[in-house]
């Protein structure tokens, strides 16, 4: 058999086998499946946890403390195994990040708790663009001016985080995790900075949870009958 009768041939089985299944001499159903993901960090010694508060900025435009608790509360109370101790979101200086004692003397206080906390930061900028003006620039002929471009603004929202998960018994750091996420917003529309916050949040908040919690994943598969 020449080849071109080869490839006749295999598109031709390909054709019928497609065909005997859309006869109906197959069926297809879906399943629910359910995959278990295992935590990224073991934590089953530690019975709560204790987010006390971060290191941020005053001149954020969103109080990114009083948030970053709050939010990461409220994921831990839905999707984790561990007790949420609610107390006051304080202030955390940068030096006490690295101090062993200060961390252990807290974790005394909530019989050796999961301790998180770190730096957090959240910024917004309006930046102006003046679109066409490059494009326009380049069709002129020598000595002609450019006519004035228009201009748009769009608001760049930054989220920057390093969060430590620390060892309430010993003091110790387990684990840092590092995130930056950037959100634009065009046109000339307000747009609340805590809005954008929590938007941003929905993208980080996942990897957070999967880090500390076992997760579930509910899919769907095909199989033939």
């Amino acid at each position: 058999m020449v080849p071109g009768t080869m490839r006749g041939a295999s598109i031709a089985a390909a054709v019928a086998a497609a065909a005997a299944l859309s006869s109906g001499c197959e069926a297809t159903y879906p399943i629910q499946v359910m995959t278990p993901i295992r935590a990224v960090l073991d934590v089953t010694r530690f019975r709560r946890v204790v987010i006390p508060g971060f290191v941020t900025s005053p001149h954020d435009p969103i109080d990114t403390n009083a948030e970053m608790v709050r939010v990461l509360r409220s994921q831990l109370r839905a999707r984790s195994h561990l007790g949420v101790v609610a107390i006051e979101p304080v202030a955390i200086e940068g030096p006490q990040l690295g101090d062993v004692v200060y961390w252990r003397r807290l974790g005394e206080e909530y019989d050796a708790p999961l301790i998180v906390t770190g730096t957090a930061s959240f910024s917004a900028s309006v930046e102006r663009l003046h679109i066409g003006r490059q494009i326009e620039a380049l069709r002129l002929a020598p000595g002609q001016m450019p006519r004035a471009s228009e201009a748009e603004d769009r608001t760049r929202f930054t989220f920057d985080a390093r969060l430590l998960f620390i060892d309430g018994g010993s003091g110790a750091t387990l684990h840092t995790l590092m995130f930056r996420e950037t959100m634009i917003h065009f046109g000339n529309d307000k747009v609340f900075a805590l809005s954008a916050y929590f938007e941003i949040m929905d993208r980080v908040l996942p990897t957070f949870t999967n880090l500390i919690s076992d997760q579930v994943f509910d899919g769907t598969r095909i199989l033939l009958k």
